[in-house]
């Protein structure tokens, strides 16, 4: 599975040891989809304003059924958005896992186009748990972190779990991050960080 997302996303990954954090490059990113298709850094179609779709926004999170109230847009502008906010605090190290619904792919990967615009680096933990994603983040002391997760919803819908110093982001203030300004930033990028088997463990 991990194989095939790396060639997904056009980056070579060498096989490389549990938790040990593997460049996997910039961008380029071919994302599934038609909404995207970024082939390099200018070209990642990423609004200046975030501009979510209001009914995919909640009191604890991001959701909605995909496709209708959640599209790929959303997700790429979210990631544009978290990264100008997390950035405004001086955290530039990100974490973004995915559930197993088969819309968490593509919503991971649009995401992840829109939070590389944004200037922070990534670090994608993979197919797991949302407890797998706050462990990753204490762990390994990054800044913040994205689920991209349905939780117990139906299978058509999915969403996204953010975090950000250790913390929740939720009402006002995740009102506040999806509706404000945000700007393209420089110095984004991606690494593989492969935390599964520590976390079992």
């Amino acid at each position: 599975e991990g194989k095939a997302e790396d060639r997904q996303l056009h980056v070579g990954i060498s096989a490389a040891d549990e938790n040990v954090c593997t460049q996997q490059g910039a961008l380029p990113f071919a994302l599934t989809g038609k909404e995207l298709c970024c082939a390099s850094e200018r070209s990642v179609c990423v609004s200046s304003r975030a501009c979510i779709n209001p009914a995919a926004v909640r009191a604890y999170d991001i959701r909605g059924t995909v496709g209708r109230e959640l599209s790929l847009d959303d997700a790429q502008r979210l990631g544009l958005a978290y990264a100008a906010r997390a950035r405004s605090q001086g955290c530039q190290r990100i974490a973004v896992g995915r559930d197993g619904r088969t819309s968490s792919p593509a919503l991971e990967q649009a995401l992840i186009a829109g939070l590389v615009a944004g200037g922070v680096h990534v670090h994608r933990i993979g197919l797991g748990p949302t407890p797998q994603l706050y462990y990753s983040c204490h762990t390994f002391s990054l800044d913040g972190g994205i689920m991209v997760t349905g939780s117990h919803n139906p299978p058509d819908q999915n969403g996204f779990k953010l975090l950000l110093r250790g913390n929740p982001i939720f009402g006002a203030e995740l009102q506040d991050l999806v509706y404000g300004d945000s700007v393209r930033s420089s110095g984004g990028d991606v690494f593989s960080l492969r935390t599964a088997t520590r976390y079992v463990e």
